[in-house]
């Protein structure tokens, strides 16, 4: 397989190739969904694979079917839903981030499709000074806001985790130029880390 460059991001402590790199995808999702999101962290999954082959690693819950991903580029989360399914997700977010850390360092990028709850991956990357890459695939804020069944304080703390994401973030990537604009103009990122 021919792979790809990483690209070289982040300040790390010794000088390094592209090719020292380490990707680690990580998405709250059912990849196995059969349509809108499950479809699209698939594709995005095999062509990151396809792009970067050995140095991609996908972290996330367990899919409810088999998705004809390697098994060994993926570290799964087999706890099923609960009314704790978030909160223990994030728990054990970042202990497997700190393992692969203490595997590869300050090699690894993280790239995230972040979910209203999430917090460890840009704590992590705070606190490790990893690379953070951040990929919305809508737009999260307006999605939140909907959610008129959640108490509005909750919905506000859940945008300020997205926000959190998308500020500490080297690079976002998001799907469309619109998406893009509302992500600068909501959360303040400047529009050379936009990419669409």
């Amino acid at each position: 397989m021919n792979e790809r460059r990483l690209p070289p991001t982040g300040t790390p402590h010794r000088a390094m190739s592209p090719n020292d790199y380490i990707l680690i995808y990580v998405n709250h999702i059912d990849i196995s969904a059969p349509s809108g999101a499950g479809i699209n962290e698939r594709e995005m999954i095999r062509a990151l694979l396809r792009a970067y082959g050995s140095r991609v690693r996908y972290v996330g819950p367990s899919p409810r079917y088999d998705v004809g991903l390697p098994s060994d580029k993926m570290i799964i989360w087999p706890w099923r839903r609960s009314i704790f399914y978030q909160v223990v997700f994030e728990l054990w977010l970042m202990t497997t981030l700190f393992k692969l850390y203490l595997r590869y360092g300050r090699r690894m990028i993280l790239f995230v499709r972040p979910a209203p709850t999430s917090v460890a991956a840009p704590l992590f990357s705070a606190l490790f000074r990893v690379t953070l890459v951040t990929k919305f695939a809508g737009l999260p804020f307006r999605h939140v806001m909907r959610k008129a069944w959640i108490p509005l304080p909750i919905r506000w703390l859940m945008l300020s985790f997205l926000r959190w994401h998308a500020r500490a973030s080297k690079l976002m990537f998001v799907v469309t130029e619109p998406v893009g604009r509302s992500v600068q103009t909501r959360y303040g990122v400047p529009p050379e880390r936009i990419v669409h």
